[in-house]
Formats: C-alpha cells, structure tokens, sequence
C-alpha cells in the first residue's frame, strides 16, 4: 500500500502520521481478517466459484438439450397442452 503523498508547505497543510498510520493499520487488519477466512474456508477466489458455475450451467443446459430428441416423438402426438406439460414435468423430474 502506498503512502499517501506529502503535504504541501506551502498550502497550509501538515502531514497527519497518525492518521496515515491508522489508515494502514486498519487495512491491513483487514486484510489479515481476509486471509484468516480464506484459511478457515469460508472465504474462496471468484475465479473458482465462476468456473464452476459455469460449468454447471453448462452440463444442465446439455441435460435439458439431450431430453429433446427423446421427447420430441412423444409430444408431437399429442394435442392437449396440458398433456404436452405433463409429459414435460415428467421427463424433466
């Protein structure tokens, strides 16, 4: 983390190290809180979690799109809608 940039003399401003000090203190707390609950497994990168969303959504979506050659025959036969939802809720279950 960078250090904040000195003040200017020549515009009435001191630098303030304490505050400067608590700021750092503070975010690296933070940070220290961050990698603790990365160690206790409650915190993961994003990049995990994305890729495994992603790959889920994609292994559903092949799932969904596998039922429709199947289902197909089965509801081309039938004219009730309600029949045509039934076999659906069915296939999909």
């Amino acid at each position: 983390m960078a250090a904040p940039p000195p003040a200017d003399p020549s515009h009435g401003q001191t630098p303030n190290f304490q505050k400067a000090r608590a700021h750092r203190e503070h975010y690296l707390a933070r940070m220290g809180e961050m990698e603790f609950r990365k160690a206790q497994g409650e915190l993961v990168e994003i990049s995990f979690v994305q890729k495994a969303v992603f790959g889920t959504a994609r292994s559903f979506n092949q799932s969904l799109m596998s039922l429709l050659p199947q289902l197909a025959p089965q509801i081309d036969v039938l004219s009730d809608p309600l029949g045509m939802a039934r076999r659906l809720a069915a296939a999909l279950r």
